[in-house]
């Protein structure tokens, strides 16, 4: 975090205290200054049209930005609220002041730039796992449902629909398939599968139902 104590240090800003579970970001609210904490423990989550309660993750021994994807838009507006899961403190970087200095110091903003795309990719990164997670016990759902119902070993997944039916592209489906085809947990015999492990599928299935 050298860039943002760079710009803490540069800007003189002081430390400013919070309590556990106050609001640090809350959605819909603006976003004036690009906030900064250091061995912060966060839960963030999102609240939909309907009042539930949606969490996307919680961080122990954070040291960061907050709100930087949304600081830099036109009509800056939090998307997520984050709350403090313990107390400490955070500097508030003011938008002014941070733009005024990254013009004087042009090299602050490739760092800057850098860090939040790091950032950023880090984050899709772990979505896309967590999607093709769920996504794979789906389809190994629907495969252990198509052999239940075929009359031999062999059976025809139909991708296009099964896709559809759970909201992923056939792409993805068909990734998952080559996963469990390299896992030996299935092989593709022309336009048809085969299972070949059954018990580690419905296993794999199990556990995930018993995790929830």
């Amino acid at each position: 975090m050298d860039l943002f104590q760079q710009l803490i240090s540069e800007l003189n800003l002081p430390k400013i205290s919070y309590v556990k579970n106050e609001l640090l970001l809350q959605q819909s609210t603006p976003i004036n200054s690009l906030l900064f904490c250091q061995d912060a423990d966060l839960t963030i989550f999102h609240i939909n049209e309907h009042g539930k309660e949606f969490i996307l993750g919680v961080d122990t021994n954070y040291s960061g930005p907050l709100g930087e994807m949304e600081f830099f838009q036109r009509k800056p507006y939090s998307t997520l609220n984050v709350k403090a899961n313990k107390a400490g403190y955070l500097y508030k970087i003011p938008k002014l002041k941070l733009l005024e200095l990254l013009r004087e110091k042009p090299e602050l903003t490739i760092l800057l730039l850098e860090f939040i795309s790091t950032r950023y990719n880090k984050n899709i990164t772990k979505l896309m796992n967590n999607i093709t997670l769920s996504a794979r016990i789906n389809v190994i759902e629907q495969i252990l449902e198509l052999k239940q119902h075929s009359n031999s070993p062999l059976f025809k997944i139909p991708v296009t629909l099964k896709a559809k039916q759970l909201g992923i592209t056939d792409r993805c489906y068909h990734q998952i398939l080559q996963v469990l085809e390299k896992e030996n947990k299935l092989i593709k015999q022309g336009h048809e599968f085969e299972l070949l492990d059954e018990k580690a599928l419905k296993d794999e299935v199990l556990y995930t139902e018993v995790d929830k």
